[in-house]
């Protein structure tokens, strides 16, 4: 019928010049959709005459297509959470995408979804279709499979106009820019359809609704990794004592459903301790890897890293060879972007988008951090070069941070920048225990050390102990020879000596100092010898040796005199009236301590004056 309109058309456009007319057109139009008014002989007739059509007879009431979606065949485990989500955004939103990770389970939840749905029901899956399909084409396949539509666009709407139905896309990201293109369309010009799809990334419509889809929690997690564990030894059980380690075991895959369901299957031929400390070894070859017809994780990691750009690239690098979260400024000093040419928060914005970085709030900025399982998979991606050049850039910009928050703690935002090095502080000890790992970079461990020593006002009002362990690890890999500046040796056996004190390791300190005050008066630095002195005197007097203590206290005040700082001298005048005031020695203790107080006034430091009044009211009772 086609091929004779085509021959009439030419014929009267060759011979008379004139196009086919309206009865022509029609006929060709009901051929082209293969109207079911051709079924009806009046109806052809009107086509042919130019008539009017009778109406057709309405079809019989048909039941709803049985919907075809893909088979499961095991059980969900969990998911309450999202499952609640999702019914209540259905109110809100004709477009859901259940955004999450590779891994996360979101083809599995659609389809349970799938199945509670009211028919029709239609199922694409966009991943498994080939390259040179369109969108529109897989959606086509699915809702009119025999459409003779000229385009598979004006098929999907021909066909879902006046539907009402849920179309499941699986996969989206795979085509974000397609699939976006036609739901925009279809929701438009469709208005009983609803959507459903699932994506790593955000189809960036305005009206799309997300339900994320990210790790389960630990409960449903360790249900899980029992419930497929019993698919391969049907006899598998936890003990009050294996909810640890399976804890951790679910933790070290990110409690990811396809993860669990890999390390899973290793149960049957190790046991859970075993089966541990193998994937804490290698999470890449213990769940990364195909088991039983899976695909891995690693495969559904590669094909979201195929599609990042480079700076994307070199950003989950970045958030790689961290040891924790980190805020926007921590990921741009790492990554390295080119100057001027990468927005660093466009950067990270579009990894949270693809679902492989994940967003925590936090105190102050907020922060960023990987999933174990995608840092593992960039750091094996990566060559060794790369890594290390990040690792160097993560050491230089966590030790400058950590100083410049230091430098902080005594303005009146203490209490803040106390909180803020609380955050930083997983950076900050991964750093430090790097720099004593042989062979010892002596200049990069010297930065180390400079910066624990910086850090001691943080020590003392956090972990005194912990302050002493890093300073002594940090001296003991320098070793006693080393080619270390003695002005960073002997700050740091100052401050070595002033946190063993306060964790009362009296011994300790005493050593610690008095190398340092040696040290410093080899260097002529007559500051560093009054403050090691200082120090002297406040172990003796702990230690009840109080002529010593006074001795020492003296002799520190001479060396300060000396270098002129009146702060340190007012320090000291308020460690020497303190103690004579303990002695009962109050008319020479008064004058030392009312020279504290001019000083701290004249200094600036409240909490200063604070101790010294304090000092001043004890020897005024006494």
């Amino acid at each position: 019928a086609l091929d004779a309109y085509a021959e009439c058309r030419r014929r009267l456009l060759d011979d008379l010049g004139l196009d086919p007319g309206n009865a022509l057109r029609r006929m060709q139009q009901a051929v082209l959709s293969q109207d079911p008014i051709l079924d009806s002989s009046a109806a052809a007739s009107a086509l042919a005459s130019g008539g009017a059509i009778p109406p057709a007879p309405a079809p019989p009431p048909a039941d709803p297509a049985p919907a075809r979606i893909p088979g499961t065949s095991t059980r969900l485990i969990g998911r309450v959470a999202e499952r609640r989500d999702l019914a209540e955004v259905w109110g809100r939103a004709r477009l859901v995408t259940l955004l999450g990770p590779p891994g996360a389970g979101k083809t599995r939840l659609a389809l349970e979804l799938a199945r509670d749905a009211a028919p029709p029901l239609w199922y694409v899956s966009l991943d498994q279709m080939a390259d040179a399909q369109s969108v529109a084409g897989a959606v086509l396949n699915a809702v009119a499979p025999s459409s003779r539509a000229m385009s598979a666009l004006d098929g999907v709407i021909g066909t879902l106009r006046d539907q009402a139905g849920l179309v499941v896309l699986d996969g989206a990201e795979v085509r974000q820019p397609e699939v976006s293109e036609l739901l925009a369309i279809l929701l438009r010009d469709c208005p009983q359809v609803r959507v459903l799809a699932t994506s790593r990334e955000r189809l960036g419509l305005v009206d799309e609704a997300i339900v994320p889809v990210g790790p389960l929690p630990p409960d449903e997690a360790i249900e899980l990794l029992v419930d497929r564990a019993r698919l391969v030894d049907p006899h598998f059980r936890l003990g009050p004592d294996d909810l640890a380690l399976a804890d951790q075991l679910c933790s070290l895959v990110d409690r990811l459903p396809l993860g669990l369901e890999l390390v899973a299957r290793h149960l049957q031929l190790l046991r859970l301790d075993e089966v541990v400390r193998r994937v804490e070894s290698d999470v890449g070859r213990w769940a990364g890897g195909p088991i039983g017809g899976r695909a891995g994780l690693w495969a559904a990691l590669d094909a979201s890293v195929e599609r990042l750009r480079p700076a994307e690239v070199q950003a989950l690098l970045a958030l790689a060879v961290m040891v924790a979260d980190a805020d926007l400024a921590l990921i741009e000093a790492v990554a390295a972007f080119e100057p001027d040419s990468t927005d660093g928060f466009e950067t990270v914005a579009r990894l949270v988008d693809a679902s492989l970085v994940q967003v925590r709030s936090a105190l102050g900025p907020t922060r960023y951090e990987l999933l174990r399982t995608v840092a593992s998979h960039t750091l094996e991606s990566a060559d060794a070069q790369t890594v290390g050049a990040a690792r160097t850039r993560y050491a230089t910009a966590v030790l400058g941070r950590a100083r410049q928050l230091a430098a902080q703690l005594a303005s009146a935002g203490r209490s803040e920048t106390l909180r803020l090095l609380d955050r930083e502080m997983p950076h900050i000890r991964d750093v430090l225990g790097r720099l004593t790992d042989r062979p010892v970079d002596l200049g990069r461990l010297s930065e180390g050390l400079v910066t624990a020593v910086e850090l001691t006002d943080y020590w003392l009002g956090r972990h005194a102990a912990e302050g002493l362990t890093w300073i002594g690890q940090l001296l003991a890999a320098a070793g006693p020879d080393a080619a270390l500046d003695p002005r960073v040796r002997a700050a740091a056996l100052l401050a070595q000596g002033h946190l063993a004190y306060w964790v009362t390791e009296f011994s300790l300190g005493a050593r610690a100092v008095e190398q340092a005050e040696a040290l410093f008066a080899e260097l002529g630095d007559p500051l560093g010898e009054g403050r090691a002195l200082r120090r002297r005197g406040a172990i003796a007097a702990a230690t009840d040796d109080l002529p010593a203590a006074r001795r020492y206290l003296e002799d520190s005040l001479a060396r300060l005199d000396a270098a002129g700082v009146e702060k340190e001298i007012g320090t000291t005048l308020l460690h020497l009236g303190s103690l004579l005031a303990d002695e009962g020695v109050v008319d020479a203790a008064r004058p030392a301590l009312e020279r504290a107080h001019r000083i701290a006034v004249a200094t600036g430091d409240p909490l200063a004056n604070g101790h010294v009044l304090a000092a001043l009211n004890l020897a005024q009772w006494k």
